[in-house]
């Protein structure tokens, strides 16, 4: 690609990222929902949530968006994002030019930002209406249950009007992880079956 293509498409990017910056705090638009699952965790191993985004539809698409997760730092810590559809696969990627995406942890706290470089009429003919956005992985650090608490920063449709949203939290559970029997217990447990399988009854004849 040479000089002048580069510079073209770096400047539509920023255009697209200025136009929805300021549509998103001038002209709210048609409403979906946005959700986390929630889950269990064994304390020192890691499990999934998926950040969904549910009830598109009616002439509406999601065009980006801008969300924080918290979370209780004392019970678990974020570990990594992989942004798409793990089925659909990423439903603001529909025309394979990429999106602009990024991931900001903070302490107790997560940001997940992402933009589609697509045209308003390829979202609105090709994307589903319910997808996930992200899937998140969590390390369990002690055991407890900890909220997993949504806030919009920024949402927006395929034209760049902000999205009414509502919100769905979730929460993970980190239990305890098994305590393996020792090995003499094993042992112990495996000559005691020995010992029934070698003992045969005896039939004393009568008189």
């Amino acid at each position: 690609m040479n000089s002048s293509l580069r510079r073209g498409r770096s400047a539509a990017i920023v255009l697209s990222i200025g136009c929805f910056a300021y549509s998103f705090a001038t002209s709210p638009a048609s409403a979906a929902t946005v959700s986390i699952s929630s889950g269990t965790v064994i304390a020192g191993g890691a499990t999934t949530v998926s950040l969904n985004v549910l009830r598109l539809g009616g002439g509406t698409a999601l065009g980006a968006y801008d969300v924080t997760v918290a979370f209780d730092q004392s019970l678990l810590s974020f570990a990594s994002a992989s942004y798409g559809d793990p089925l659909l696969g990423d439903q603001l990627d529909l025309e394979g030019f990429g999106t602009i995406s990024g991931t900001t942890p903070d302490a107790g706290t997560t940001e997940f930002f992402e933009l589609s470089l697509d045209s308003s009429e390829a979202l609105l003919a090709s994307q589903a209406t319910s997808f996930t956005l992200a899937t998140l992985t969590f390390n369990g650090v002690a055991t407890g249950v900890s909220p997993l608490t949504l806030s919009i920063n920024s949402i927006g449709d395929q034209d760049g009007n902000a999205l009414s949203t509502s919100l769905q939290n979730g929460s993970l559970q980190v239990d305890a992880a098994p305590v393996p029997l020792p090995a003499a217990i094993w042992l112990l447990a495996s000559a005691l079956g020995s010992l029934g399988f070698g003992v045969r009854p005896r039939f004393v004849a009568n008189d």
